[in-house]
């Protein structure tokens, strides 16, 4: 994944994934991933769950296809271990149609002799991926648009104190 998406997704979900941590799939998932660890902090903001222990990523990757999501196992609730389990099934089975390279609607195919992917039409090339820049540069524009509504509406808040 690009440095610059993990970096978003680092600063924004500390709680969850750890400084060190390194990103095993393509850019075309940041955004199941940035939906999947918003909802694990909606889950775990829940009054109910606030003694229980924010979740670990401890490794996302790609195999055969689909992303492979490890967590830490979570002390707390059973209610909450299912609730932050159904959104690690929900993401993982999300990958498996989402193209790894571009995050466009993608399908699992043989990318040679042992390796299954998930790409689109536009990013499989001969079994090779193809490095989508574009896909990258909607993101980090996102990630900018979305830093820029949270300093106006900050600021909005300050004004109507």
């Amino acid at each position: 994944m690009d440095e610059r998406l993990e970096n978003y997704l680092k600063e924004n979900y500390p709680d969850i994934i750890p400084e060190k941590f390194h990103f095993e799939c393509g850019d075309g998932w940041f955004l199941i991933l940035n939906g999947a660890f918003r909802e694990m902090m909606s889950i775990k903001s829940s009054p109910r769950f606030k003694d229980a222990a924010y979740p670990e990523v401890m490794q996302i990757k790609e195999k055969f296809g689909t992303m492979r999501f490890y967590i830490a196992p979570l002390d707390g609730p059973k209610e909450f271990y299912d609730r932050i389990y159904t959104v690690v099934s929900m993401a993982e089975t999300l990958s498996c149609r989402t193209c790894e390279s571009c995050g466009r609607a993608g399908f699992t195919r043989q990318a040679g002799w042992s390796m299954v992917r998930c790409h689109c039409k536009g990013c499989q090339t001969d079994g090779r991926p193809t490095f989508n820049q574009e896909w990258v540069n909607a993101c980090l524009e996102m990630i900018e648009d979305e830093k820029e509504y949270k300093r106006e509406y900050k600021d909005w808040m300050d004004d109507n104190e």
